[in-house]
């Protein structure tokens, strides 16, 4: 027997995505196959890694598939996208995943997603304090709404974030 919803009652849209934001059914499939992706193995390794706390790792996945989602819902952003801290590490252990990673970006962006760090960890933090950054706080809350600071603050939750000298926790795509 099949059910059927009160009208009242609407699907979930994939990643939390606002019921406001505009999505065309195709990029709502692509956001599906962004929720679905399994990041298991890149969870662990940053995990391993004391990348992050572990009562962190689920936020993080989340935060870094909302991320990846920016450029299906912003076509044209004024700005490139630039990750969180926190964010961007568990966006580099999935990139070591190169086939994974290749396959992921063919079946959701029909090309390459690439990644283009800073070269130093004062560019990082300029580019972080500037309107790159906060221009993608800024469609992540058209887009997600609520925001949570502990992952995309100035303040780092995570350990490898926190760690002093050049690294690569930084950066942006476009």
């Amino acid at each position: 027997m099949a059910t059927t919803r009160k009208p009242t009652e609407q699907k979930r849209r994939p990643l939390g995505l606002l019921r406001a934001f505009q999505a065309t059914p195709q990029q709502l499939q692509k956001l599906e196959m962004i929720e679905q992706l399994d990041l298991s193995r890149e969870k662990a390794a940053m995990l391993a890694e004391k990348g992050c706390e572990p009562v962190h790792i689920e936020l993080a996945e989340r935060e870094l598939k909302r991320f990846l989602a920016l450029s299906l819902l912003f076509k044209s952003p004024e700005y490139p996208f630039a990750p969180s801290r926190p964010v961007d590490a568990l966006w580099h252990q999935f990139i070591l995943n190169t086939r994974k990673y290749r396959n992921f970006c063919d079946m959701v962006y029909g090309h390459y997603l690439d990644h283009k760090p800073e070269s130093s960890r004062a560019k990082c933090q300029a580019l972080y304090a500037g309107e790159v950054f906060e221009g993608t706080r800024t469609c992540l809350r058209q887009a997600f709404g609520y925001l949570p600071e502990m992952m995309w603050a100035d303040e780092v939750v995570c350990n490898s974030c926190q760690s002093g000298g050049d690294g690569p926790f930084g950066g942006y795509y476009s």
